[in-house]
């Protein structure tokens, strides 16, 4: 998968974030409750996601 691909990708998880539009295991439930996390919290972090290696590789580039 190339970086405009992993872009597309997160682009589209955050636009299913945002209008809850997303659907929970009951494993995954299990453990943000055991982790005392709120759904809240889990769509505040896919909505400020990067994609890592698109960021990794623009760093690397700026130091460069």
């Amino acid at each position: 998968m190339n970086a405009d691909e992993r872009q597309a990708v997160l682009v589209y998880v955050r636009d299913l974030a945002a209008h809850e539009k997303v659907r929970v295991t009951a494993h995954a439930h299990q453990e943000i409750v055991e982790e005392e996390i709120s759904l809240d919290d889990v769509f505040s972090v896919i909505a400020t996601a990067m994609c890592w290696r698109t960021t990794l590789s623009t760093a690397v580039a700026r130091a460069v």
